[in-house]
């Protein structure tokens, strides 16, 4: 939700007419649509990192979960 905050910040959009809209979508639903400093719940971050390292032992690129993790740390800085 924050990368979806910053593309209505730019457009001039309302976000929570956005997340309400998105909310409606029961695959996703209004559970997970706050948009905050920190994303998921306390494992979802270690989770993330986990798998990275994971794919890096397997050579395997993932370049959605690095662009996740680093999309997180700007947020926090």
């Amino acid at each position: 939700m924050n990368e979806i905050a910053n593309v209505c910040e730019k457009a001039g959009a309302n976000i929570e007419m956005v997340k309400e809209g998105i909310g409606f979508d029961t695959r996703i639903g209004n559970k997970f649509l706050n948009a905050s400093i920190v994303y998921g719940r306390s494992c979802f971050p270690k989770d993330v990192k986990a798998l990275l390292i994971t794919a890096e032992e397997l050579a395997c690129s993932c370049t959605l979960l690095k662009a996740v993790e680093e999309v997180q740390m700007s947020a926090l800085s």
